[in-house]
């Protein structure tokens, strides 16, 4: 029997395979994909970045379809678009009467700290010179970005002069100095003398800083009487408050927390008055 063989032609044919990106487009011809670098110590990559300083660094523009969720950001954010709309005003105000501690209320983004220094004590009688009152608490003010936790040093107001004729005579005492961490302080106004009134205290460390009030000098003399008036204290900036002095009794303490001066004491037939207590310092801080 005759065999006959029949010639089977095989054709083989090659594909190509195009793995595509989930939420990614197709590439096309004309497309021209970066190099995508990765590096596992650390974990890094870097898209068109052969050296990827951080998580994912990406050297041209990136679109990006969704959500991208970052706990802070570089740069002055100027491209940033679809932002919540901030606040319309503050969102609170922390006061701090006297010392402790400070923690940003959540949601704060940046701060306006104020600080008042404080104000310093009046003068007592001295028999052989006048008496003056003691200057007002320094100011500062500050703008703080992204604030943190912070230790709040309130001054005390300065001592008031006693009735005294000896060395230190009836000089006032001076008025603690303020601070928010070392972020922004002010010195305290320093007490008014037998000599002098007290001087201001001033501000450091803020965007703006500012010098308090010197004490008066205006020691007043009532005609053909024993009387005499001491000087008035001088203020805080922005608190105008103050201790006046005084000829009946012993001169005005600041109101607390005003940073303002002490007045000064009197004379009158009874005899000599000591000066008034300075007013202690503040601290505000407006939360945005």
């Amino acid at each position: 029997m005759a065999h006959r063989i029949r010639r089977i032609s095989v054709a083989f044919v090659c594909a190509t395979i195009t793995l595509a990106i989930a939420g990614a487009p197709a590439p096309t011809m004309a497309q021209s994909v970066p190099p995508l670098t990765q590096k596992t110590a650390p974990n890094r990559v870097g898209d068109n970045n052969a050296n990827p300083v951080s998580t994912l660094d990406v050297t041209g523009n990136a679109a990006v379809t969704g959500s991208v969720t970052a706990g802070s950001f570089r740069g002055d954010g100027s491209q940033l678009t679809n932002l919540p709309a901030p606040a319309a005003g503050p969102i609170a105000i922390q006061v701090f009467k006297s010392s402790g501690t400070y923690t940003p209320t959540p949601g704060a983004r940046v701060a306006i700290v104020e600080v008042w220094g404080g104000g310093g004590g009046g003068a007592g009688r001295y028999a052989g010179g006048w008496m003056y009152g003691g200057g007002g608490g320094g100011y500062a003010r500050k703008l703080y970005p992204n604030p943190t936790t912070h230790t709040v040093t309130v001054g005390a107001g300065g001592t008031a002069g006693p009735v005294a004729d000896d060395p230190p005579y009836g000089d006032g005492g001076s008025g603690g100095a303020t601070s928010f961490g070392s972020i922004v302080s002010a010195t305290g106004g320093s007490g008014g003398r037998h000599d002098d009134s007290g001087n201001g205290g001033s501000g450091t460390g803020g965007d703006l800083n500012f010098t308090g009030q010197k004490g008066s000098w205006m020691v007043t003399m009532y005609p053909n009487s024993s009387f005499v008036a001491g000087s008035s204290g001088g203020a805080a900036p922005f608190l105008g408050l103050f201790g006046s002095g005084s000829t009946a009794g012993p001169g005005m303490d600041a109101p607390a927390n005003s940073g303002g001066g002490g007045g000064a004491g009197g004379i009158n037939p009874s005899g000599g008055r000591p000066g008034g207590v300075g007013g202690s310092g503040l601290v505000v801080v407006t939360e945005y």
